[in-house]
C-alpha cells in the first residue's frame, strides 16, 4: 500500500511539473508578446512626438506668414498687392483649419 501511494505521488507530482512547464512556456511567450507590445508604443510615441513637432513648426511659420500678410495688407497702397495679401491671409487660415492646434 505504501508503495502504490508513493507511486501515485510521483505520478501526481511528475503530472504538476508538466502543468508547471507548460505554464510557464505559456507565460514567456506572453511575456515576449508584451515587450513586443511595449516597443511598438515607443515607436509610435516617438513617431507621434515627431509629427508633433512637425506640426508645430508648420502652424509656426503660418503664423508668421498670416501675420507679415496682414501687416502688408494694411501698407499696400496697390489694390492688386492687397488682394495678393487677402488671397494669402485666406490660404494661411486654411491651412490653420487643417492643424488645428
Amino acid at each position: 500500500m505504501g508503495y502504490l501511494m508513493a507511486g501515485l505521488l510521483a505520478v501526481a507530482i511528475f503530472v504538476m511539473i508538466m502543468v508547471l512547464r507548460k505554464k510557464e512556456k505559456h507565460i514567456q511567450k506572453i511575456n515576449e508578446e508584451v515587450k513586443k507590445v511595449q516597443r511598438q508604443i515607443t515607436l509610435v510615441q516617438s513617431k507621434t512626438f515627431d509629427l508633433e513637432k512637425i506640426r508645430d513648426d508648420i502652424w509656426d511659420s503660418t503664423n508668421t506668414i498670416h501675420l507679415y500678410a496682414s501687416v502688408s495688407k494694411e501698407n499696400a497702397k496697390s489694390e492688386s498687392v492687397k488682394q495678393n495679401q487677402i488671397e494669402i491671409l485666406k490660404l494661411t487660415e486654411n491651412i490653420f483649419g487643417l492643424i488645428e492646434k
